[in-house]
């Protein structure tokens, strides 16, 4: 359990971590879109 074995993992996990964020940031902005312009999508 020492920490010069967890460097890479740490950063893949960063990684993945933004990743999510962003994709979350993207529905969020999307939801929010829809919501305030129903007809964008339902066009």
């Amino acid at each position: 359990m020492s920490p010069k074995h967890h460097p890479p993992r740490n950063l893949f996990n960063e990684k993945g971590a933004n990743g999510s964020f962003f994709i979350f940031y993207i529905a969020t902005q999307l939801f929010l879109f829809a919501k305030i312009h129903p007809r964008a999508i339902t066009a």
